[in-house]
């Protein structure tokens, strides 16, 4: 915690021993050079951090802290030792308390890096009178200020810091926002919401019920099997939004959402399985993705293939009204770096269910409305079964292949359909997914696979 009550900021040392309010900075990094903590500068920063060595949005976050009335400032590249590994797992995995117990989150959203500040000298606006019309008495008179219209969607969406991973955990966490925008300021919290020059404050969850549902999940018990499948539906939503989210490390992926994770978990009292939920384990399987034309880096790990943090693009869920399976979960386990809620080295699923094996080939035909290739499955018998899959319901991984590739479809239940690659030693690899498949399962032989 950044120490601002004085002239110059210290680190302060040791733990508290009472409860402190604090203010957390969401920011973007960028590519500019900034102040930030190492093992080399530890001792140097608990002594005193000048303010002519922080960058303006650091030091803009600092004025705006002091003029909260509060003493207390969190900022990552100085409150985690940067060049420590150790260091910045144990932070890493503690973000939930961070910006959870925050009194307010200053969301830095006019500031692309950390040159840029967020506060800025407001454009000057025009002042006019109003005076009552002929006849007129009851009418409202006096001086009235006019600037731009504030296009609140258009806001959103355009800052940077809104499409930063880490960012949009840190937005979730958070009871409070403070968020300076390039004209105005805006501040909500997990009831309402409210812009500079709002009436009246607007309550919580027009149009964000990700936010809202998420809200309610973590701080009111779970008390029905309904429930529980909102919260399901919430989390799969939720990883919709974040995994279209930028990450400048990709083995961030699933560290960037295990603040939210963690708070998720305890209200649903669910094992954590990559980004998956044990409680919702087949469902949570149903995801595509949906962007086709990436680059995957070589020797990146994420996570197993059958999880959605394995993808570099965004993700999409098939959400359904009834749970019908067909297939069995056997066994689920993930080998962990550190944190439950963080980085996995790697991870299977072991299930029973319908197996059909044959071959994906890519066909010469074209989606007319996605401008995307299609693929055809076919058992390779007499009786061709054919599939025609959309590229964006192939994984990021498969996209690689042209031609034909040996293939199995493992069937979930109610044609929902995992495809998958068979690798060395009888384990498989997920390489997409698909649903609506009218095909007669039932002729077909349950067998055991090992995904990883």
């Amino acid at each position: 915690m950044v120490f601002v009550e004085n002239l110059h900021t210290s680190l302060p040392s040791g733990g508290a021993t009472t409860p402190i309010l604090y203010a957390a900075l969401s920011h973007c990094w960028g590519t500019t050079a900034h102040c930030k903590t190492t093992k080399a500068t530890l001792s140097e920063r608990k002594a005193c951090i000048p303010m002519s060595s922080l960058n303006r949005t650091f030091a803009d976050a600092v004025t705006a802290t002091r003029a909260l009335g509060l003493k207390y400032l969190w900022i990552d590249s100085l409150c985690i030792i940067q060049d420590s590994v150790q260091d910045w797992e144990k932070e890493s995995a503690t973000m939930c308390w961070v910006y959870g117990s925050a009194y307010v989150n200053i969301a830095a959203k006019s500031a692309s890096d950390g040159d840029t500040g967020f506060l800025h000298t407001r454009p000057i606006v025009d002042m006019c009178s109003m005076k009552p019309a002929a006849g007129k008495t009851n009418c409202l008179l006096g001086n009235f200020w006019i600037r731009p219209e504030r296009r609140e969607s258009q806001s959103q969406t355009d800052s940077k810091l809104s499409s930063r991973a880490w960012c949009y955990q840190e937005m979730l966490l958070t009871p409070r926002i403070l968020s300076f925008e390039a004209n105005h300021i805006t501040v909500e919290c997990r009831l309402s919401f409210r812009a500079e020059g709002d009436q009246r404050p607007r309550l919580r969850g027009f149009g964000d019920t990700k936010k809202e549902n998420f809200s309610r999940i973590v701080t009111q018990p779970i008390t029905s099997d309904e429930e529980r499948r909102i919260a399901f539906t919430t989390w799969k939503l939720i990883v919709e939004e974040y995994s279209g989210k930028d990450l400048t490390f990709e083995r961030d992926k699933l560290p960037a959402i295990s603040g939210v994770a963690s708070q998720f978990g305890a209200a649903i009292k669910s094992r954590y399985l990559a980004g998956l939920w044990e409680g919702d384990l087949l469902g949570s399987l149903c995801w595509v993705s949906i962007a086709h034309e990436i680059e995957v880096k070589a020797g990146t790990y994420r996570a197993p293939s059958w999880s959605w943090a394995s993808q570099v693009s965004a993700v999409y869920y098939y959400l359904f009204a009834t749970d019908t399976w067909d297939a069995e979960i056997l066994d689920c386990s993930v080998d962990l770096v550190s944190d439950e809620y963080g980085q996995v080295k790697d991870g299977s699923i072991s299930l029973r269910a319908t197996v059909l094996a044959g071959t994906l080939t890519l066909t010469p035909f074209v989606d007319p409305d996605a401008n995307r290739p299609w693929y055809m499955f076919s058992t390779g018998d007499d009786e061709t079964a054919p599939v025609y899959c959309p590229l964006f319901r192939l994984d990021d991984l498969a996209r690689n292949f042209s031609g034909t590739v040996q293939s199995w479809m493992c069937h979930l239940g109610d044609g929902r359909v995992l495809v998958l690659k068979k690798l060395d030693g009888g384990l498989y690899q997920r390489f997409g997914f698909f649903w609506g498949w009218d095909y007669d399962w039932s002729c077909v032989e349950r067998v055991v696979v090992t995904i990883i």
